[in-house]
């Protein structure tokens, strides 16, 4: 394992598994075949929690803030905190105080940045 960027990353090992699909050995390769994992990111704050977490995260393909109810942009890394405007997507997209007044709110025909019913 390799990890380039941030030194505080407390990841030490990542587990990889393949399925060749099936239920018993005949779909089992014939031979021993090798897959190369490559160009992989970690992001922090992915974290779905209750159903708009799943709405955010799954549906509208973003970062949930239980906190602020807010589901900032994927492409962000993260949702809010500090420095959020200086997180890949900027302050619209991944400040939790600028989507929450932004008027966009989460529904069904939405997507990410937006905020779940009103600021608290």
């Amino acid at each position: 394992l390799r990890l380039s960027g941030n030194a505080n990353v407390d990841i030490d090992k990542f587990q990889f598994s393949t399925f060749y699909g099936g239920s018993d050995s005949t779909w089992s390769p014939s031979k021993t075949t090798y897959i190369y994992y490559d160009n992989f990111t970690v992001l922090r704050g992915l974290r779905v929690t209750g159903l708009k977490g799943t709405e955010c995260e799954i549906f509208l393909s973003g970062i949930y803030d239980p906190s602020r109810k807010v589901c900032c942009a994927n492409a962000c890394g993260s949702c809010g905190g500090t420095g959020c405007g200086r997180l890949h997507g900027g302050g619209s997209q991944c400040c939790t105080g600028r989507i929450s007044t932004s008027g966009e709110v989460c529904d069904s025909s939405s997507s990410s940045p937006c905020y779940f019913g009103s600021f608290v």
